[in-house]
Order: C-alpha cells, then sequence, then structure tokens
C-alpha cells in the first residue's frame, strides 16, 4: 500500500504548465537513450502532481488529463523503442 504525506506546494498552475513545457522541448532535444527517457518520466511524473493538484482544488483538468495520457503515451513508447523514439 502506498501512503502519501502531507507536502503542500503552493504554485500557479499556468506557470507550472509553461515550465512543464519548456521542461519537454529540452527534452525533445536531447539525444537518444535512457536519460531521456528519465527525463520524460519526471516530466510526467509532475503533470501528474499538477493535475491532481487541480483535482483536489476541484478545478477542471479535463484537457490536463488529455496530455498527461498523451505523455504517458510517449513514455511507454520510448521504453518499448528501447528509447530510441518517444512519438
Amino acid at each position: 500500500m502506498l501512503v502519501y504525506g502531507d507536502h503542500r506546494e503552493t504554485c500557479d498552475p499556468r506557470e507550472r504548465i509553461d515550465e512543464i513545457g519548456g521542461e519537454l522541448e529540452i527534452i525533445r532535444r536531447m539525444p537518444l537513450g535512457l536519460e531521456r527517457h528519465s527525463c520524460l518520466v519526471a516530466a510526467l511524473v509532475e503533470t501528474g502532481r499538477l493535475v491532481q493538484g487541480l483535482a483536489d482544488a476541484h478545478a477542471s483538468t479535463d484537457e490536463l488529463n488529455f496530455f498527461l495520457c498523451r505523455l504517458a503515451r510517449s513514455v511507454v513508447r520510448s521504453h518499448d523503442t528501447r528509447f530510441s523514439d518517444m512519438g
């Protein structure tokens, strides 16, 4: 069973989305390999944290959920192609 702490973080969701977008642009330019895949996974986790935070605040998450699913598919593709393609 996973138990999460009561860690709290305050941020502007739009700024965080922009930061994640910047991270993804850097990832896109990285050479193929495990390091790029790891950074992609980190972006997925950060996006998931943002989605959960917005959901906890009862804010709309529809568009961000769609983006999260696309990002998850990129992680799976990266893994399945041995880190040579992220779609």
